[in-house]
């Protein structure tokens, strides 16, 4: 009789999350580059978006600048950089534009950027046929400027984040994070539709997108453009919570729409969570809800499970909604509004299942 011996071979296939993570900046000489030679796509001459999140960790002094981005160079090799600041005091977005490499133009506008580690998001839409830039701060449109070069002078520079250019020694002291770039001026819809959401790499027009999950200093974009560290900057898995990306289709179009959720009728805005400690799952969504019939609404869940915990918040009765986000204490979701033209921020305690409000500051 013969004897037959079977094997079973068992095959475990472990799927694993991306790890959550950022690129941590001190202000001294720290920043990501690529050298001009290994430039492909990003020598932006014409239209374009630059997106990013960020978080200040240090305030700024009464006149101090810190770059975010930049290509900027010796006094002939100018392209052009972004850069938050303080002018007497008074917090400010900065932009410096030059069509030749030698000669520039230099914009301001006022931005009440946070100082308080949270993280917050940033985007320049540069129209080149008009010479104006339009800026926002966490989705919402701040306004545009005026003035600037109809084209951009193609240098030799390096491109920079968390710096203007090797011209300045304004190193961003923070962390940065969800760099975006486009080849398109995008609309205001666009950047409120997308601005707290992950990408996939292959949307429309979609130059560079540095996710910085698993320390990747790669763009996601099937041209890689890859990065580099100077000066020591580190990874820390201090990041800020996105919204997982969706396969939709992006158009392009230059039309200028209204960014804020409308102050009354029926309107939900959410962003996701982590580690709350309710949860009983790793990742959870808070959704704020207004109904007409009475306040808004904070709800926290876990993803696919149950609701964990709820609190009205009369105060954001007739508010529009700029942002949300979880803040750096994972218990804690942040939610910025426009009240009476005045800006706030509340933050919202889900420790326990009955959420603590907290006084609404002005921002």
């Amino acid at each position: 009789m013969k004897k037959y011996v079977f094997l079973t071979l068992m095959i475990v296939l472990s799927i694993t999350s991306p790890i959550h993570a950022a690129i941590s900046l001190n202000g001294s000489g720290q920043c990501l580059y690529i050298p001009d030679s290994s430039q492909n796509g990003l020598e932006l001459t014409n239209d374009f978006t630059f997106e990013t999140w960020a978080t200040v960790d240090t305030v700024f002094g009464t006149n101090e600048a810190r770059g975010i981005v930049g290509k900027f160079d010796t006094l002939s090799q100018r392209s052009w950089y972004f850069k938050p600041l303080k002018s007497s005091g008074t917090k400010q977005f900065g932009l410096c534009f030059s069509s030749n490499g030698t000669s520039d133009s230099w914009k301001t506008l006022n931005a009440n950027f946070p100082e308080d580690k949270s993280w917050f998001h940033i985007a320049l839409v540069y129209h080149s046929l008009a010479g104006s830039a339009d800026l926002y701060l966490a989705g919402a449109y701040l306004g545009t400027v005026t003035g600037l070069p109809t084209s951009i002078f193609n240098s030799t520079s390096e491109f920079r984040i968390g710096s203007p250019g090797k011209l300045f020694n304004e190193y961003w002291n923070g962390k940065i994070d969800k760099v975006k770039i486009w080849n398109y001026a995008r609309s205001s819809a666009q950047i409120l539709n997308d601005f707290n959401k992950e990408l996939i790499g292959n949307e429309t027009g979609l130059l560079a997108y540095y996710s910085l999950n698993d320390n990747n200093l790669s763009s996601l974009t099937t041209v890689k453009n890859t990065l580099s560290i100077l000066g020591g900057a580190t990874f820390t898995l201090e990041s800020p919570t996105m919204l997982p990306a969706t396969t939709t289709t992006t158009t392009t179009t230059t039309t200028t729409t209204t960014t804020t959720l409308p102050s009354s009728g029926n309107w939900t805005k959410a962003c996701g969570a982590k580690g709350m400690t309710l949860g009983k799952k790793t990742d959870q969504l808070a959704v704020l809800a207004n109904n007409t019939s009475g306040a808004p609404t904070l709800y926290l869940k876990d993803i696919g499970g149950d609701a964990l915990a709820s609190v009205s918040i009369p105060g954001l009765t007739g508010a529009s909604i700029l942002f949300m986000n979880q803040m750096y204490s994972a218990n804690k979701i942040l939610v910025a509004y426009i009240l009476s033209s005045a800006y706030y921020k509340i933050e919202v305690d889900f420790s326990t299942t009955t959420p603590v409000v907290s006084t609404a500051v002005t921002m």
